[in-house]
């Protein structure tokens, strides 16, 4: 039985390593979906906001 658990781990840490999300564009929305984009993001206001290098929290601000 300890074989097995050493051979799902091992199988699980090589499927971790290619598990890559990333959000999609506008662009790979379905067609059907697209009309909801706006709907969806309208209460999102720091969509495109870069994330602060040493917080995790995101600043729309421009460096002045």
């Amino acid at each position: 039985m300890k074989i097995v658990n050493v051979l799902l781990l091992i199988w699980l840490l090589a499927v971790s390593v290619f598990a890559n999300a990333q959000p999609i564009g506008r662009g790979d929305v379905p067609s059907p979906l697209s009309p909801w984009v706006d709907w969806v993001l309208q209460d999102e206001t720091n969509i495109g906001c870069p994330y602060r290098y040493d917080q995790n929290q995101q600043t729309c601000a421009w460096p002045s």
